[in-house]
């Protein structure tokens, strides 16, 4: 029987001087989720925190059941309770916000499911690996997709790597990708904004993120992400699996 043990830590990072960063871990360390909020005069903040009161807001209705078409509808539900709130609140002001959401629910069984929308992300970390599990909804993720850029002119460009195609709160019903996965012991589940995927590559990423101890994961992320510059927010939740005595 797979077990888990879980930490999570935001930051303003080393430019900004507030954080629009939010994220949430079920106390019974069963449903965890991270949100980047957008839209400035704490607006984005606003957003943020919003997406995850909504989904703590469920999970204290009715926690998730052990079924993964159930789940997976769950975390629909969820999303789209914080995409209802977000999107009424910007009936009501003249500067809209949004966020973005990855939310991860585990299974005893070793499966996860993922849910997001945004850019936010999700990675395995096995043995010395790091795999994205995600794909942003972003202006470049589709330019590539379409083969219109090269990953060797990714590296040079930032156009249209921050323009969602998606967020929280942007348009009445929102779209929500979804994929599940098998894990194994010893595997490490990151789910992080993009102020840490940014500034940190898949080897950098896997290279802090291989921790036994999931706080100690989140330290060296977020430290390495601001010693690299941390640009934006930083937010990370790690968890660890490991097989149960």
């Amino acid at each position: 029987m797979l077990r888990w043990s879980v930490a999570g830590v935001t930051d303003c990072g080393s430019v900004r001087k507030t954080n629009e960063d939010s994220f949430f871990i079920s106390p019974d360390k069963r449903v965890f989720a991270v949100g980047d909020g957008m839209g400035g005069s704490g607006r984005g903040e606003q957003a943020a925190a919003m997406t995850m009161a909504a989904i703590e807001g469920l999970w204290r209705e009715r926690p998730p059941s052990s079924d993964i078409d159930e789940v997976k509808s769950w975390m629909v539900e969820a999303i789209s309770r914080a995409n209802k709130s977000v999107w009424q609140a910007n009936l009501e002001h003249s500067h809209p916000s949004g966020s973005t959401v990855v939310v991860a629910i585990p299974f005893l069984d070793g499966r996860i499911a993922i849910s997001h929308v945004g850019d936010s992300r999700a990675y395995r970390i096995r043995g010395e690996r790091a795999e994205l599990l995600t794909s942003d909804h972003t202006v470049l993720n589709e330019m590539i997709k379409a083969g219109k850029i090269t990953a060797e002119q990714v590296q040079h460009t930032s156009c249209g790597k921050k323009l969602l195609l998606r967020a929280i709160g942007h348009v009445e019903t929102v779209d929500v990708e979804q994929q599940d996965f098998q894990l194994q012991p010893k595997d490490t589940i990151l789910l992080c904004t993009d102020g840490l995927s940014y500034e940190l590559d898949d080897e950098e990423i896997a290279a802090n993120g291989r921790m036994e101890d999931p706080a100690v994961a989140c330290e060296n992320l977020l430290r390495s992400a601001i010693d690299n510059g941390a640009s934006d927010n930083v937010t990370v939740i790690a968890f660890h699996c490991f097989e149960a005595d």
